[in-house]
């Protein structure tokens, strides 16, 4: 899901290059309106499954006992600068 994400957000940047910076725009809110499709039915099945919206026994942000992992800030932060940096990357070599 991840790849194919980031292969029409590619694609559709070389289509809108000409925009300059400003096509990251276009494309930022289709895959954060896609995202946020995708949570909203995992938090919907993990309520009427489990009784909560969060799966504490599987969750990568949670211990089993509700506290928030924090160390995993860091990755999350790198893969967004990662994807950021890429799209912006694209946009001025086309």
């Amino acid at each position: 899901m991840a790849g194919f994400g980031i292969g029409v957000g590619n694609y559709l940047v070389t289509l809108l290059s000409s925009q300059g910076i400003v096509a990251l725009g276009y494309v930022g809110v289709v895959a954060v309106f896609a995202l946020c499709i995708g949570r909203a039915v995992q938090l919907i099945k993990n309520k009427s499954t489990l009784g909560t919206f969060v799966n504490y026994n599987k969750s990568n942000f949670y211990t089993p006992e509700g506290k928030f992992k924090s160390y995993n800030i860091i990755p999350l932060l790198g893969n967004g600068l990662t994807n950021l940096v890429n799209l912006s990357a694209l946009t001025f070599a086309y």
